[in-house]
């Protein structure tokens, strides 16, 4: 029973996050914002809702682990494994916008993250600090884009607003599929950590990270498809941020978050910094804003490499 609740939580989270990112983007261009600003901020926002609610529900629920394990584990495979898998298929170009502002923003807020977690526990204070450093950072972020320096044309051409009311639906179905798919997904995931002995954040950072990570891989290969592939690392980039900044800092604010496995202080906080920083490195290397197919294969291998040293 356990297993179809694992299952079926994570298809109800890849369709609430694809329908709630079909309503953010239609309402983004509603309010007449570039395509760029919308996978910034409102898709970034969107595709970050299932790790919002399931570490809301597991904080609640009295699995701090699956809270901290589900963003540090989606942190590292939305680098590793999503932007892994779609480099290897498609050669990526990055932005001035995301070699400038996106990738320093992720690091500010994941130094951030590991200094208000460094006593083992995030409390109401600290998801405040990150909540409103997360407001502030959207705002300059927006208005920043805007400016001459980073000034993109409105090429929405393929990119046609449907109805509002219909962004507005997709909205909220994607947002009550979620809740229930969040659900389902924190309960299997427990209790086949429980039956085989595994501990939560295990369970956490693999199989529900990945979990809540498919609406970000999904809109990332569709982006690149479509030949945005700028946005597919503004997007990775962006859910990272928000991942810190609204999953931790609001899941704290509600009921405090207190490690338990320190192996999560120990490895996967400094795993997740590993790979925040190599993405400048990939950024560097070779042709210069790029990231080609071969750094995507790197970034997939240093992925197992760290699922293996998880479980082994």
């Amino acid at each position: 029973m356990e297993y179809l609740q694992l299952i079926g939580g994570v298809l109800l989270l890849f369709a609430g996050g694809e329908w709630l990112v079909k309503g953010a983007v239609n309402v983004g261009l509603h309010l007449r914002w570039s395509t760029l600003v919308i996978g910034m901020t409102v898709v970034s926002l969107a595709t970050s809702a299932p790790e919002l609610v399931v570490s809301i529900f597991a904080a609640m629920e009295g699995h701090p682990d699956i809270a901290l394990g589900n963003v540090i584990g989606s942190n590292i495979a939305n680098i590793g494994l999503v932007l892994g898998l779609v480099a290897s298929v498609f050669t990526l170009s990055v932005s001035l916008l995301s070699y400038r502002v996106n990738w320093p923003g992720m690091i500010l807020f994941t130094l951030l993250f590991m200094a208000l977690l460094w006593d083992g526990a995030l409390v109401f204070w600290d998801g405040l600090a990150l909540f409103l450093g997360l407001i502030a950072f959207n705002i300059w972020l927006i208005l920043r884009a805007r400016s001459d320096v980073y000034k993109v044309e409105q090429d929405d051409t393929d990119a046609v607003a449907k109805p509002l009311y219909l962004g507005l639906i997709w909205l909220a179905l994607g947002a009550v599929v979620l809740v229930f798919g969040s659900r389902f997904l924190v309960d299997g995931a427990s209790s086949i950590a429980q039956s085989f002995g595994v501990s939560d954040r295990i369970i956490s950072i693999s199989i529900v990270a990945v979990g809540t990570s498919l609406p970000e891989l999904a809109a990332s290969f569709v982006a690149a498809f479509r030949g945005e592939r700028d946005l597919s690392i503004g997007n990775l980039l962006g859910s990272n941020i928000f991942n810190v900044g609204a999953v931790l800092g609001l899941s704290s604010m509600i009921h405090p978050i207190q490690v338990d496995d320190m192996n999560i202080l120990r490895v996967d906080i400094w795993w997740m910094l590993v790979f925040a920083l190599l993405i400048y490195g990939l950024m560097r290397v070779g042709n210069r804003f790029v990231i080609s197919k071969l750094q995507g294969s790197v970034l997939l291998v240093l992925y197992l490499v760290y699922l293996w040293v998880v479980f082994f």
